[in-house]
């Protein structure tokens, strides 16, 4: 008896230790001594030299690739990194600061890409933290300093001023009908249901979004400051030389999921046409947060199948 004891007990913390040495997390210490969080997930069958820095939206985390990707791309061959943005629960803020700008996170991330000088860096931004990518290109010297870049479900160029106006009078207006119904006349009437069909699916179980919802609160004690960011979107005229992109090493790819509500067809041109991509993919997926709910392998098959063919 007292052996199946000790047994059980060398296995519990067997697997106690093996699960907490999953995702490895470090912090990068940048010029203002803020301590930047990473999680990282190193292939086990590694089959690719390059590794993958994925960069989460407003009022998230790099919580959000560890819940799926992380461990996906990594089982496949990939090493996977994700930062936890300033102001974000895993990283913070100095002196208790309330707002952080769009500027703040491309110093931040060009640090980041100092850091992993040595990789052959892919870079993944989603929602947001596409646009902080966009904005970081002004920077000519930090378009070769990466080998390919994904736009995923990314804010515009224009930000979101004009994604509104968009929404209601160009999007199909069947679209907008169907939204406007699911809303006011479905389960989406609730918080939680809202959430699933804007964010999710209607597969995702309402456990799960409630937990993410939680997570999510976690994430938003500091702000993005939004009247900065009307004054500091990227700059057109920083991307008017199409040969400087052209000679460039880095690739460049921008997608979407149709099920994305939020993010429109004219968000994704835009972006694609500033930053000389080709034609924006669509893939028939989730709601805006892609790495998330229960399709979340549909999106991640995209990128692995670009990667792939690009890589």
């Amino acid at each position: 008896m007292i052996k199946f004891i000790l047994f059980l007990s060398f296995i519990y913390f067997s697997s106690s230790f093996f699960f907490s040495q999953n995702i490895n997390k470090f912090y990068i210490t940048v010029n203002d001594g803020l301590h930047i969080s990473i999680s990282s997930k190193y292939a086990v069958n590694r089959n690719n030299s390059h590794s993958l820095l994925f960069i989460h939206g407003s009022n998230a985390g790099s919580w959000i690739y560890e819940e799926h990707w992380l461990d996906y791309f990594s089982e496949n061959g990939w090493n996977s990194h994700a930062i936890s943005m300033r102001g974000s629960n895993a990283t913070g803020t100095l002196n208790n600061k309330q707002f952080v700008t769009i500027k703040e996170h491309v110093r931040d991330l060009k640090e980041v890409i100092d850091y992993f000088s040595n990789h052959k860096l892919i870079l993944l931004g989603h929602s947001y933290g596409g646009l902080v990518m966009t904005k970081l290109f002004e920077d000519k010297t930090y378009r070769n300093k990466v080998s390919g870049v994904i736009w995923m479900d990314s804010l515009p160029p224009s930000g979101l001023n004009k994604i509104g106006f968009r929404f209601i009078f160009k999007n199909k207006i069947i679209r907008t009908i169907r939204l406007l119904f699911l809303l006011l006349f479905s389960d989406a009437r609730t918080e939680v249901g809202r959430n699933q069909l804007l964010f999710y699916d209607m597969c995702t179980p309402r456990n799960d979004v409630y937990k993410y919802m939680e997570m999510l609160k976690n994430d938003t004690y500091v702000s993005l400051d939004i009247m900065d960011l009307r004054e500091n979107l990227p700059l057109k005229r920083k991307f008017t030389n199409f040969n400087e992109w052209k000679e460039n090493k880095s690739k460049r790819f921008v997608m979407s999921s149709i099920g994305d509500f939020l993010i429109d067809s004219w968000s994704l041109k835009e972006t694609a046409n500033l930053v000389k991509a080709r034609k924006p993919y669509y893939f028939h997926g989730p709601g805006h947060n892609i790495m998330l709910g229960s399709r979340w392998r549909e999106g991640a098959d995209v990128i692995l199948d670009y990667l792939n063919s690009e890589f």
